[in-house]
């Protein structure tokens, strides 16, 4: 949605997001991706076996992992089931309440900072507008109770970059996947990167198929000259 310009849009008109089969599975894989690659040190890993280090870390059991994921939509309740399915503790949080068989959802400011201070892993699946524009800052990242690992997958503008870059320094994060950012691309001068705790991606976590996304198209294209509801038809009042 944060390529178009709602305001321009005629009275009446409905929008709808594209969220097809294809996008969903390939945010899932990613997002899985991302919590192993922490959940088994891989990423200390890498950087040991650069250095020439040895360094054995006893694996954690998933159970004991507790990841939270910020944005309950379609994708968000998709990615949480499948760490659900891969035996973590999930975690949920979105603006309104919501009830996902096997996660713990949180809502509102007070949920929002009582979910923040029990995770190990936090992901960002959130759709962008006023509300949650700059959400992944400084204050948010004072809530955490232990160093924590990043994954945004939302949106570029989700996160304050130089408080992640802070909070990379004094621990409060201890590691940043990042497959958005501000500016995309990233220009040469962003001090993000070649940071040691800081793994970029070039939007690539959710991905759709031409076939099953036309197919998706088509089928709302239908429904619109019908005036009945669009699938995952947007409210333009929240703006998601």
């Amino acid at each position: 949605m944060n390529q178009l310009d709602l305001s321009s849009l005629t009275s009446g008109v409905p929008v709808a997001r594209l969220v097809d089969h294809s996008l969903t599975t390939t945010m899932v894989e990613y997002a899985r991706a991302a919590v192993f690659r922490y959940h088994r040190a891989l990423d200390q890993y890498e950087r040991d076996s650069r250095a020439h280090r040895w360094s054995f870390q006893p694996p954690v059991l998933a159970a004991n992992r507790t990841i939270g994921v910020l944005g309950l939509g379609e994708l968000g309740q998709a990615v949480a089931q499948a760490l659900c399915a891969d035996g973590f503790n999930v975690l949920g949080w979105s603006r309104s309440e919501k009830a996902i068989h096997g996660v713990e959802c949180f809502s509102g400011e007070s949920g929002l900072a009582d979910m923040t201070a029990k995770i190990d892993i936090l992901i960002n699946v959130l759709p962008l507008t006023e509300a949650t524009r700059g959400i992944l800052d400084r204050r948010l990242f004072e809530r955490f109770s232990r160093p924590v690992q990043l994954i945004n997958i939302g949106r570029g503008a989700h996160l304050a970059e130089l408080d992640l870059l802070i909070a990379l320094e004094t621990g409060k994060i201890s590691a940043a996947t990042l497959d958005v950012t501000a500016v995309e691309p990233m220009p040469d001068n962003s001090p993000l990167w070649g940071h040691p705790g800081i793994l970029i991606t070039p939007h690539v976590a959710g991905l759709s198929s031409p076939e099953s996304a036309a197919a998706h198209i088509a089928k709302n294209i239908r429904l619109a000259m019908m005036n009945a509801p669009l699938i995952n038809q947007i409210d333009l009042v929240k703006g998601y």
